[in-house]
């Protein structure tokens, strides 16, 4: 990394300009009605090894945007668990929907 690369970087990332950066992220305005929201303490992200996700999916089954949530992971090939469904069901359920 040459020094100016560093110098921009430092920049970009000052506190004061992490509202700022935020604004740059566009994200789906349903996100903001998502369960996952009022539970920082579930890990929708299990590491391999972990349980399958049951309490972020837990959170998931009363969530009111479920449906968004799985299409926007399906779209964007997320990992982690969205729509009350990890990576491997998601893969599961699109091929089966593809063989149909």
């Amino acid at each position: 990394m040459q020094p100016a690369d560093e110098r921009f970087w430092a920049a970009l990332l000052r506190a004061q300009d992490l509202p700022q950066l935020a604004d740059l992220v566009s994200r789906p305005s349903w996100m903001a009605k998502g369960a996952c929201r009022d539970h920082p303490e579930v890990s929708f992200f299990p590491v391999r090894g972990e349980s399958t996700g049951a309490p972020a999916k837990a959170v998931c089954r009363s969530c009111s945007v479920r449906a968004e949530c799985y299409a926007y992971a399906v779209e964007h090939e997320e990992r982690g668990i969205w729509g009350g469904t990890s990576e491997r069901e998601r893969r599961q359920l699109t091929r089966r929907s593809a063989a149909s």
